[in-house]
């Protein structure tokens, strides 16, 4: 890449200060008002950069870049109302893997202008709020909607200057009016659908689904129609995209009014455009945006369902050791789920949510049960049934709301016994959880699996017979019969106490030496009704925490001290897995969140991840030391990083986790860690002969005593590395850089330089050529820059250059040929047929030529007459004759057999010379 001559920048990190964990004195403290830890991706918002790093090989474009943020500079303020919208993936695989990536968030002043935020960065903040934030920088937060979607703009401050607008409650009855517009956004090509099918979609079977779902409490009805209008905006900016179709139509928002775009699905140049987007609504009478890429009762169906209010009806899996996890989308039987093929009906949560309706009554469509009720028998009607109970709400007392319904392949659930369940998804009793925010439901597998294959698991109902424990203990299912129209029947067994340890804690205490052990006698009694049902008992010097996911394990000491301070089971590390365990220097113990890692200089810190799966991996405290602060995010807010004490340990979603130390470590962070041009690492540290190296995304770091630790990027390291690395050409010298003259780039190596430029590539020169070259001005003198790489040749080496060739052997030393000269030299054979130069090649005295004498001859050149090689006997007497300058001027034709065999024949401009078969030479 040519810029402009400027040499190469290599940057120092912007001090800030370090990543810490929050102490909670409370649980609800430990996730703080605008920033959140997730311990799915542990990124945080990022923080605003100040500096660029210049680069000298060219990075790939991408085929479409993102838009631009709204026109805000860092540190403007911005007032408005907080909406956001759902991206959706057309192909179910993309929706899961970025099910956790929405909603997009932004925040919409009076005028109309929106400015995209990250979600994250305004998570505690309702949806309708009216806010003042300050912003910062662009930031990359990869949303789940197409590339070219514009960037967002970090939130640096937030505060909340009104709570939502309570909507203008409609009419009993009031119909939901949908205005369709057909968009054909900038950019792109309009495809071949009709406006028609578009409308009879709407008023049809997504009129229909609503309507039946409810009692007709949501009704559906499209109350105007546009045809195709080519738009200005394009997906990027999908704010700007509705609201340019609402003014040219005469579209106003209200309680109830919905604005469907149906966009081209021809890609053409259509940047940012997802399968659907829908603003997520305040509730059934709200109203709202969205857009459609599909004529599909799924899409139509799940967009308005967001507008309505809803989130997403998704997956909770776990294993049985007690690792869990939320899979976004993952609800194959519901329509705010991923099932974009089969439309079953609406699940229990979801249907809670909309509120009371014809077709949804508490005491006939939906019975309650707490945790005072007595044990009994319930039948369940399919819930695609009406007017029958399919609905059982379990309420735990603790916040969490559980759902019981039945999924039987009749009405609008009939494909699931038919060729159409693609999928294999069961038919039965399955049990839901309702959630908040992104999630608002979740289908819980009650039949625990390995993480190995959670991705294929598709087992959700309960089985007959086997007890299920919800909450804690605090109900326990046990599926009696399923038999299609006649329903399901489940015994819920109800305690307001959950289940104890079953001696699991008594049996550990007594493992560990009892009342005369290391834990000491009891101190407190056994206590249950913990977070996934646990229990735990405290003892003079430590603690016994179980759970039936994870068994009995033993806290103690500076361990459980941290621990606590986490918020023990209900913080990030959650349960233990292991009791403390000696390792050389301190102690250490696995948790189901993470392990944490005590020594007597470091105190106990905690470690999570992929962080702590490298840190173990590499060897654990006994290679790298012990942490010396908690994990945390990385200054730039884009990755994770433990700091050891030998070394650290980074992690992005793109490299993964790699291990970096010593003078390497030391050098990259004087470059600005993964900030910096060598961004995150791609490989760990490892041996090379001499000295070690270090891969990172933007380039590797290597190190040997003599040189210290130096980086080499982009093409100069690929050839570095193709040409053997140290082990062929050493170690850098000095970082890559620039050129002197500013139109390539370069770095020294011990045994050699490697050069690089947009018309030549990358090339290595070394030894004496490379001596000579520089002699001759390098890329700047007339040779340019190399084409090739150094090569042996009979007798000694050469090497390419744009402007000619240096040739070296151990007589003649390094000689450079160019031009016509050399051309004629490789045509003729080059070192092999006429040896090597022994000069440089010149101009001759006389006659306005070019020559390089060579070992095996010369070559000579003049603008009358091509490049000819003269050689022996005739070369002598040629040059007796004056040469060039001489009665026979310069060589046209080189020697060439007689027709009798007597000799051969060179001519020249003015004659020729005969080389006989016993070595005379005569004139002609």
């Amino acid at each position: 890449m040519h810029l402009g001559g400027k040499a190469p920048v290599w940057l120092l990190p912007v001090p800030g200060p370090p990543m810490g964990w929050v102490v909670p004195s409370r649980l609800e403290s430990f996730v703080s008002r605008t920033r959140r830890w997730s311990l799915r991706t542990l990124v945080l918002a990022t923080t605003a950069a100040v500096v660029v790093p210049v680069l000298f090989v060219p990075a790939p474009v991408r085929a479409e870049e993102r838009a631009p943020a709204a026109s805000t500079a860092p540190g403007d303020t911005v007032v408005g109302e907080l909406v956001q919208a759902w991206p959706e993936h057309e192909d179910p695989a993309d929706a899961v893997e970025h099910g956790d990536e929405g909603p997009l968030s932004w925040v919409r002043a009076e005028d109309g202008e929106t400015v995209r935020v990250p979600t994250e960065d305004v998570s505690d903040i309702e949806v309708g709020s009216t806010v003042e934030v300050t912003v910062g920088d662009e930031v990359d937060d990869e949303p789940a909607a197409a590339p070219g979607l514009e960037s967002a703009v970090e939130v640096l401050d937030a505060a909340v200057l009104a709570p939502p607008p309570v909507a203008a409650a409609a009419p009993p009855g009031t119909t939901n009016q949908i205005t369709v517009a057909m968009v054909n956004p900038s950019g792109g090509v309009r495809d071949g659908a009709r406006l028609a099918d578009v409308v009879a979609m709407v008023d049809g079977p997504v009129r229909t689904f609503w309507s039946e779902q409810t009692g007709n409490a949501v009704q559906i009805g499209v109350a105007a129609s546009h045809d195709w209008i080519d738009t200005t905006a394009a997906c990027s900016t999908p704010y700007a995209l509705w609201d340019e179709v609402a003014g040219r139509i005469g579209w106003t928002p209200g309680p109830g009014k919905h604005l469907m775009l149906y966009v081209s699905s021809t890609p053409g140049n259509l940047s940012g455009c997802s399968y659907g987007l829908a603003q997520v609504g305040q509730g059934g009478t709200a109203g709202g945006y969205s857009y459609v890429r599909g004529i599909r009762l799924s899409v139509m169906a799940h967009e308005l369902g967001h507008n309505l209010g809803l989130g997403h009806s998704s997956e909770y899996q776990c294993d049985d050791q007690g690792s869990c996890r939320t899979r976004p989308y993952y609800d194959w039987y519901d329509v705010m789920g991923v099932s974009w093929e089969q439309v079953g009906a609406l699940n229990t949560p979801q249907l809670q949510l909309l509120g009371p309706s014809p077709a949804w009554q508490e005491g006939r469509d939906w019975a309650r049960l707490a945790t005072t009720s007595p044990a009994q028998d319930v039948t369940l009607a399919p819930v695609s049934s009406t007017g029958q109970l399919r609905g059982l709400q379990l309420d735990a007392g603790s916040g969490e709301t559980y759902w019981l319904e039945y999924r039987a392949p009749l009405n609008r659930d009939a494909w699931l016994g038919t060729t159409a369940n693609r999928v294999g998804l069961e038919s039965g009793l399955v049990l839901r959880r309702a959630g908040t925010g992104s999630d608002t439901s979740l289908l819980h597998d009650p039949t625990p699996s390995s993480r190995a294959v959670w991705d294929d698991d598709l087992q959700t109902a309960l089985r007959v017979g086997v007890p299920v424990p919800v909450a804690g203990g605090m109900f326990v299912l046990t599926l009696r019969s399923a038999d299609g129209a006649n329903g399901a029947t489940v015994s819920v067994a109800v305690s307001d106490r959950p289940l104890s340890s079953g001696g699991a804690i008594a049996a550990r205490h007594q493992a560990s030496g009892g009342n005369t052990g290391p834990l000491g006698p009891p101190v407190s009694p056994e206590a249950c009704g913990l977070r996934d049902g646990g229990c735990r008992q405290h003892f003079a010097s430590g603690s016994i925490y179980w759970t039936p996911a994870t068994g009995a394990h033993v806290v103690r000491g500076v361990i459980r001290d941290m621990w606590r301070s986490l918020g023990t089971e209900n913080g990030p590390m959650g349960y233990p897995t292991g009791s403390e365990t000696a390792v050389p220097g301190g102690l250490k113990a696995a948790f189901a969140g993470g392990g944490i890692y005590w020594s007597a200089s470091t105190g106990a810190k905690g470690v999570r991840g992929a962080l702590r799966a490298k840190y173990e991996a590499a060897g654990g405290p006994a290679a790298l030391g012990f942490p010396v602060a908690h994990d945390g995010a990385t200054a730039d807010g884009t990755g994770a990083l433990v700091r050891l004490q030998g070394g650290w340990i980074t992690w992005s979603p793109a490299t993964g986790a790699h291990v970096v130390r010593g003078a390497i470590l030391d050098m990259w962070r004087q470059l600005g860690a993964q900030a910096g041009p060598m961004g995150y690492p791609t490989g760990d540290d490892m041996a090379v002969p001499g000295g070690y190296k270090t891969d990172f995304a933007g380039g590797g770091i290597y190190w040997s005593a003599s040189t210290g630790a130096k980086g080499v990027r982009g093409a100069l390291r690929a050839k570095y590395e193709a040409a053997g690395g140290p082990a062929a050409l050493g170690f850098p010298v000095a970082h890559d850089g620039a050129t002197a003259d500013g139109t390539g780039a370069l770095v020294r190596l011990q045994g050699g330089w490697i050069t690089w430029s947009p018309a030549t590539g990358a090339h290595v020169v070394r030894g004496a050529i490379l001596d000579m070259w520089r002699q001759l001005g390098a890329q700047a003198g007339p040779m340019g820059y190399p084409t090739g790489d150094d090569m042996a040749v009979p007798g000694g080496y050469k090497t390419d250059f744009a402007g000619g060739g240096i040739y070296w052997s151990a007589s003649t030393g390094a000689k450079g040929v160019r031009g016509a000269l050399r051309a004629k030299y490789e045509a003729a054979g080059g070192p092999a047929a006429l040896g090597f130069p022994v000069r440089h090649d010149g101009a001759t005295n006389t006659g306005g030529g070019a020559f390089v004498d060579l070992t095996g001859g010369s070559i000579y050149w003049s603008p009358g007459s091509a490049a000819t090689v003269v050689r022996g006997a005739v070369l002598t007497a040629w040059r007796r004759l004056g040469a060039q300058g001489g009665e026979l001027g310069f060589p046209t034709v080189e020697a060439t057999p007689l027709a009798d065999g007597s000799g051969t024949e060179t001519r020249f401009q003015r004659g020729s010379l005969v080389e006989r078969s016993d070595g005379a030479v005569e004139r002609r």
